[in-house]
């Protein structure tokens, strides 16, 4: 199996090959695009793709913009890397990520490689690479289904990791300037968003081309964290304002605050919504993303549909996120148990406090697309909270910081998942389960 690592040490070694044929930009990040290969946006990201790659083949190279470091860049690699080997169905082989760094002390890369099997048995070949510049850093992720495209197309993927650049950040160049908290976004197009402090969209129904609340979909590609269907929320305001839902949740959050203190301008911006449902998403940094709305839809689809903020409600059930031995239940009562799912859907994304997922039992409160677990050992975690418009009491399915958990079945449990603390599954949740 070592000889499947072996372009490894030729990678990190960043070398350009051949002249480029097409300059290419995703957010503030630029590279060339190879001769032969085509560049497309999907979702958000930049797809590079041979034009010769023969059929039933995998070969692609995807690219995201430049995200905010708000900790140390280790971290925000393993986390990376942790969603990457989530594409697989199991892990065949992986290294450990190689630090290399430059001369510069503003930049420096890691790199990692596995191979994983996907779902129908066969190996993929994963290897990612996360660039840092200054306070900023962003992933690149390779994939192949065999060694033969691994080396045919080696050179070409080496050429566009070389032509990399990425314009530092200033103190202020992804802040919108300060008007005060009434202002949430610089907006090109002259609206002003009204909200202040508050960052949860009315419940009283907006004008015809505008939306208000906060909108669950999914999309479907390779992508960090999933080969499949990738759950995205969008916070919309009546103004023509709109955020990616911020990891941990909406309960408080001061989205003029974040914009001066160095948001990622992809994580905020501006929409158009037209009556027939096509939406156009265009971020701060210039990045758009057009999507499909069903202002009727009762659930989370292909057309992205309006979502519970389910203030105060209560559920009734047993959730797993990877494992189903790795369990969450809920109680009517109010109280969690859980199982170590948090730990295994969240054991990378905080590696400066690796106690604060181990498994435990608490009390949960669910507040504005947040959920507040409170330890009784007295750790408090909070996450972004998506679950349908109307959900039962035990919902067909929750996005826990952007992470879908499914619920167990009774064939499930025997498995040991959930053991004897599944509660029965009523028809309704108690209290605030209404997102409209």
């Amino acid at each position: 199996m070592s000889s499947r690592f072996a372009i490894v040490t030729v990678l990190l070694a960043f070398a350009s090959g051949a002249p480029a044929q097409t300059p290419t930009t995703i957010g503030d990040v630029k590279f060339d695009t190879p001769a032969g290969w085509s560049a497309a946006r999907d979702a958000g990201t930049m797809k590079l793709t041979p034009r010769d790659l023969p059929a039933g083949s995998t070969c692609v190279v995807i690219l995201k913009p430049a995200e905010a470091l708000t900790g140390d860049f280790s971290a925000w690699f393993n986390e990376k890397w942790h969603a990457v080997l989530n594409i697989g169905t199991k892990i065949v082989q992986r290294s450990e990520p190689k630090h290399k760094a430059d001369t510069d002390p503003n930049q420096d890369s890691i790199f990692a490689s596995a191979v994983v099997q996907d779902a129908q048995q066969k190996p993929v070949w994963l290897l990612l690479f996360g660039i840092r510049v200054g306070h900023r850093a962003f992933p690149i992720l390779w994939m192949a289904n065999s060694q033969q495209l691994l080396g045919q197309y080696q050179p070409a993927v080496l050429q566009v990791v070389g032509s990399l650049k990425m314009k530092a950040a200033t103190a202020d160049s992804s802040v919108a300037p300060s008007t005060g908290d009434a202002t949430l976004v610089d907006n090109p197009t002259g609206r002003t968003n009204t909200g202040g402090n508050s960052a949860v969209p009315p419940d009283t129904p907006p004008q015809a081309d505008r939306l208000s609340g906060v909108y669950a979909g999914f999309f479907m590609g390779h992508g960090f964290g999933s080969s499949g269907f990738e759950m995205n929320a969008f916070v919309f305001y009546p103004d023509g304002t709109a955020m990616y839902l911020p990891e941990k949740g909406l309960d408080g959050y001061n989205l003029a605050a974040h914009i001066r203190a160095g948001l990622d301008g992809l994580m905020y911006g501006t929409y158009e919504y037209h009556e027939d449902g096509r939406l156009t998403y265009t971020a701060h940094n210039g990045v758009g993303r057009d999507m499909l709305v069903d202002t009727s839809a009762s659930e989370p689809g292909l057309k992205f549909a309006r979502v519970c903020h389910c203030n105060d409600a209560r559920f009734s059930g047993t959730y797993y996120w990877g494992s189903k031995l790795k369990t969450l239940t809920f109680l009517p009562d109010g109280r969690f148990i859980d199982h170590g799912a948090m730990q295994d859907a969240f054991e990378y994304s905080f590696p400066n406090q690796p106690g604060l997922t181990k498994p435990g039992t608490g009390t949960y409160r669910v507040a504005n697309y947040t959920i507040f677990l409170n330890y009784s050992d007295g750790r408090k975690v909070r996450h972004s909270f998506v679950v349908a418009a109307h959900p039962r009491k035990t919902p067909s399915g929750m996005w826990i910081r952007g992470y879908s958990f499914h619920p167990l079945s009774g064939s499930d449990a025997g498995g040991g998942g959930a053991r004897d603390m599944s509660p029965a599954e009523p028809d309704a949740p108690q209290r605030g389960s209404s997102g409209s």
